[in-house]
């Protein structure tokens, strides 16, 4: 049972390592990638999540608006594969860990993840646009 454990993490930790590769890969790997966002942001339609706010910020004092040009510092955006790409993964790690898999420790190199697994290039530049 702690063999099993130990392997899950490992595969869990062998993805994340797979997903920053990816996306420190050259930006025509995800080319390959179906764009998902199909249309433009409506300002109008934006909704505030509840509860997904950094912990350090809960007990922060809002003090208004920044100027334009002060910096943001830092900012982590979260994008979720497709339901398609997921599978894919999950099946390909599965393989790939699987003694006697033809596929077995067949590892993907950054520019192949991103390609099959990442964003395609016009979403990350909707996405790149809007939040300036």
């Amino acid at each position: 049972m702690i063999h099993r454990s130990f392997s899950d993490r490992l595969q869990r930790f062998a993805a994340a390592v797979f997903v920053l590769l990816a996306l420190s890969g050259a930006s025509s790997s995800r080319a390959q990638v179906a764009p998902r966002v199909a249309v433009a942001v409506d300002e109008a339609k934006l909704i505030t999540l509840k509860g997904h706010l950094a912990p350090q910020l809960k007990t922060a004092t809002d003090l208004g608006a920044l100027p334009v040009s002060q910096p943001a510092g830092r900012m982590m955006l979260v994008l979720q594969r497709s339901v398609e790409q997921e599978a894919s993964l999950r099946s390909f790690l599965d393989e790939a860990h699987r003694p006697g898999s033809p596929t077995y420790h067949q590892w993907l190199t950054p520019a192949t993840f991103g390609a099959q697994y990442g964003v395609a290039d016009s979403d990350l530049q909707q996405i790149a646009g809007w939040l300036q």
